[in-house]
C-alpha cells in the first residue's frame, strides 16, 4: 500500500511537517529517462524526514520527484526534452502535431512549468523522442530510407530484407510511420487485385518476422516494439530523424520559412539539404504498380515543389549555377513535367548556357506533343524566350 502526500500538504507551508513528509514506501519500480512511470507512483515532495529522502524540490516549478517506493529524487528534465527535440530538427509546433498535445503544453513542459505531466502526454513526447526505453534495454533504432531504393540500417550495419514481400511490407510502414496501416490496405499494396486466400495469415507471418529484423534484442510478445498491433492495424513507431522522408520534409519546412523571412542563403542551402536526401525514385525498387499509391504520389509532389521552389529562389538570389546541379538529374524522373524545365532553363540562360536552355525546350515539347498530344505552356514559352534573348544578347 501506498499513501502519497497530497497536494495541499507539499505546498502548503500551514501543513505541519509530518503532513508535508508523510510517504509510505510498498512496491518496487523500475526507473525511467523521464524519471517517471506510467504505472507507477511518484510525489512532488519538500523534505523526507528519513533516510529515504535524498534531496528537496527548489520550488514548484524544480520539477524534483520522488520514487515513492525507493525514496530516490529525480529532476523532470524538461530540459532533456527540448534538446532531443533540438537534435532532431524538430519545432515545438512540429512536436505538438506529432504527439498530438497542443503546443503550448509542449512549452511548459520544455520548460518544467508542468512538474507532473499527464501518463499519455509523457508516452507520447517520450514515444516521438525515443526516450521511453530504459538504459539497459537502449540500443540504436534502425535507419529506413525509401527515398530511392529501400535501404535498412539496424545497429550501424546494413541489411538485406529477404523477399520482395518484406521489402514492400517495411517500405509501406515508413511511408505510413505513426500511423495505422490497416490489414487491407497492406493487401492491396503487396498483391494488388488478386491476392491469395491465405493473404492475412501471409501478413501476420511477414509482421512477426520483421519485428524479429528490426528489433533483434526485442523479448517476444512485447507491446513496446517498433511494430505496434493497434486498432486492427498495424503502427511503426519511429524517431521522425531515422526515416529520410521525415528528414526531406523538415528541411523543406526550415527552408520555406527561412525564403519568408528573406534569408535567402539559408533557404538555398536547406533546400539543397532536403533535396539530395534523395537517391532516385520512392522505393525504386519495388517495381511501378505502387508508383499511384497516395502516399508516394505526396511525397512525389512535394520533391518536385521544393525543388521548383529552391531554382527560383537560386536565381533570385543571383546563384543560378546552383540550379543544373541538382535539378537535371531530377528531369529524366519527370519527363513531363513543365515547371521544373522551364525553371532549369531560365537558370541555364542565367549562368550563360542558353544553348543546353533551347535544346531542353525542344526535348520536352517532343514528349508533350507524342506522349500528351499538347504544347508547351506559357512557362516553357516564357522560359525559352529568356533563353533565345540571352543568345542574342551574348
Amino acid at each position: 500500500m501506498i499513501t502519497l502526500v497530497s497536494r495541499w500538504a507539499v505546498g502548503n507551508p500551514m501543513a505541519t511537517r509530518r503532513q508535508r513528509a508523510r510517504v509510505k514506501v510498498g512496491t518496487t519500480v523500475t526507473s525511467e529517462p523521464w524519471g517517471v512511470s506510467q504505472s507507477r507512483s511518484y510525489v512532488p515532495v519538500r523534505r523526507r524526514a528519513d533516510r529515504h529522502c535524498l534531496g528537496d524540490v527548489r520550488n514548484h516549478h524544480g520539477g524534483i520527484l520522488m520514487n515513492v517506493s525507493t525514496g530516490t529524487a529525480r529532476t523532470f528534465q524538461g530540459s532533456l526534452v527540448r534538446q532531443r527535440r533540438r537534435d532532431l530538427g524538430l519545432s515545438q509546433k512540429e512536436l505538438a502535431g506529432l504527439t498530438g498535445l497542443s503546443e503550448r503544453t509542449v512549452r511548459d513542459i520544455e520548460q518544467s512549468r508542468v512538474t507532473l505531466p499527464r501518463s499519455a502526454s509523457r508516452i507520447r513526447i517520450s514515444d516521438v523522442l525515443g526516450l521511453n526505453r530504459s538504459p539497459e534495454a537502449q540500443t540504436d533504432p534502425p535507419d529506413i530510407d525509401v527515398l530511392g531504393g529501400l535501404r535498412l540500417t539496424v545497429q550501424g550495419r546494413q541489411v538485406d530484407l529477404p523477399g520482395a514481400m518484406l521489402r514492400g511490407l517495411l517500405g509501406l510502414f515508413a511511408l505510413r510511420d505513426n500511423n495505422v496501416v490497416h490489414p487491407e490496405e497492406i493487401v492491396d499494396w503487396l498483391w494488388g487485385a488478386d491476392p491469395p486466400r491465405s493473404a492475412r495469415n501471409l501478413l501476420h507471418l511477414y509482421v512477426s518476422r520483421l519485428r524479429q529484423i528490426l528489433e533483434p534484442q526485442r523479448q517476444q510478445r512485447s507491446r513496446a516494439g517498433l511494430i505496434r498491433s493497434r486498432n486492427g492495424g498495424y503502427e511503426l513507431r519511429l524517431e521522425p530523424a531515422r526515416i529520410d522522408v521525415h528528414v526531406f520534409r523538415t528541411l523543406a519546412q526550415r527552408a520555406r520559412a527561412a525564403a519568408r523571412a528573406g534569408q535567402l542563403d539559408e533557404a538555398l542551402d536547406a533546400y539543397a539539404a532536403a533535396l539530395h536526401a534523395w537517391r532516385g525514385p520512392v522505393l525504386a525498387d519495388l517495381g511501378p504498380r505502387i508508383r499511384l499509391h497516395p502516399a508516394i504520389v505526396s511525397i512525389t509532389r512535394a520533391r518536385v515543389a521544393a525543388a521548383a521552389e529552391y531554382a527560383e529562389i537560386a536565381v533570385a538570389a543571383g546563384r543560378p549555377r546552383l540550379v543544373p546541379e541538382l535539378l537535371m538529374d531530377l528531369l529524366p524522373q519527370e519527363p513531363l513535367n513543365e515547371t521544373l524545365h522551364a525553371q532549369t532553363m531560365t537558370a541555364l540562360a542565367a549562368d550563360g548556357d542558353p544553348a543546353m536552355a533551347v535544346r531542353l525546350f525542344h526535348e520536352i515539347q517532343v514528349r508533350l506533343r507524342e506522349e500528351l498530344g499538347i504544347s508547351p505552356g506559357h512557362q516553357l514559352q516564357a522560359a525559352l524566350a529568356t533563353a533565345l534573348g540571352a543568345m542574342r544578347q551574348a
